[in-house]
């Protein structure tokens, strides 16, 4: 009965104050009560009115700033326009594709159109700070680095990355080990998970990098003595796009040219295609933009510091990890222009957040 009254009391009370928000009482940007002020307010514990208030924080309509308290998030009342219909004529009218995707793109541009048909959310919607606490949990680490050890010891036989039993892997399964290798590296700063990230790199380019044109073939075998090549995201990103990711951070742990390279020849090789595909190759374009705007923080501090922290937990889609010498401090990098060393949490917080990155 008391847990089940001690549930009741923190929904209850975020209901009270979804309410206040949704009438006015409490504003877009306006700082919400303390927690302990709420606690002697409502005569709750501390418990209940932190659940209160993480239950309003996962349903968007608060955020948590640090070291300030909470507030009603800006995007709580936020209002879309009425769409407005143009009467169309019954008549058919032959298009082209391009016109068809540029119109597409256009209207993704348009903050008056809602894109009911766009399967991603808008990353305000998210509730990254509270998914952040979850991912801190160091269980979780431990069991994703498992495992990927138990995977590799099944499937990495000989030098030969295999899908299933007696099934050779094809170059998603060669690229996906791969990425989550590097993101091992990045998050331990054990070089053995770089190591092996390589090794495994070089066998998918002995076996499915065509010498001729360049960029990966999906698989060893052909079908019907075809062999496919591709950079559609059908349905989720081409792996040919995200090893160009893939070999962009082996470079820039490594130093070795070769790797950037063949990062270059992919996205020649696809330019072509994807003007035809457009969105469809949506990930290619994330690729390119990575390869002009990269981002290296070489931490020259043990990977369990503070500084280190600051610098992995950090996010940019663009963002690559090295570990050097324990010097105390990081040097960030954007693409070949290197800047001063930052030796503070702080530091590095600003520098990255007045570069808008």
């Amino acid at each position: 009965m008391n847990e089940s009254k001690h549930v009741f009391r923190y929904k209850q009370l975020a209901g009270e104050i979804e309410r206040k928000i949704l009438d006015g009482t409490y504003k877009p940007g306006e700082k919400l009560p303390s927690i302990r002020k709420l606690h002697q307010q409502s005569n709750l514990s501390i418990s209940t009115v932190y659940k209160t208030y993480m239950e309003l924080e996962t349903m968007g309509l608060i955020e948590a700033r640090p070291k300030s308290g909470y507030y009603v998030s800006p995007i709580a009342l936020q209002q879309l326009k009425a769409p407005v219909f143009q009467k169309q004529s019954p008549i058919p009218q032959k298009v082209s594709l391009s016109s068809m995707i540029n119109s597409v793109v256009s209207a993704i541009n348009n903050p008056d159109f809602l894109p009911l048909g766009n399967t991603a959310v808008d990353p305000d919607l998210l509730p990254v700070k509270h998914f952040s606490r979850i991912l801190k949990d160091v269980s979780l680490k431990t069991t994703a680095l498992k495992s990927l050890d138990r995977i590799i010891n099944l499937r990495f036989i000989d030098g030969t990355l295999y899908h299933t039993d007696d099934v050779k892997a094809l170059l998603d399964d060669y690229i996906s080990i791969v990425d989550a290798l590097l993101s091992s590296y990045e998050i331990t700063g054990n070089k053995s998970y770089f190591e092996r990230a390589e090794e495994i790199m070089n066998s998918c380019i002995n076996k499915l990098w065509d010498d001729e044109s360049g960029g990966f073939f999906d698989s060893e075998e052909s079908l019907l003595e075809i062999n496919i090549k591709g950079i559609e995201d059908v349905p989720h990103p081409s792996a040919n796009s995200v090893a160009v990711k893939v070999f962009l951070k082996l470079y820039s742990i490594s130093g070795k040219e070769e790797y950037n390279k063949y990062a270059k020849m992919i996205l020649e090789l696809f330019i072509e295609q994807v003007k035809l595909t457009g969105i469809h190759s949506g990930y290619y374009f994330c690729a390119l933009n990575n390869y002009f705007n990269m981002l290296k923080l070489t931490i020259n501090a043990s990977p369990g510091s503070e500084l280190a922290r600051t610098a992995v937990d950090f996010y940019s889609p663009f963002s690559n990890i090295v570990y050097g010498e324990d010097r105390g401090n990081v040097i960030p990098c954007v693409k070949d222009t290197c800047f001063a060393p930052v030796e503070t949490p702080q530091g590095l917080y600003s520098f990255l957040r007045e570069r808008g990155l």
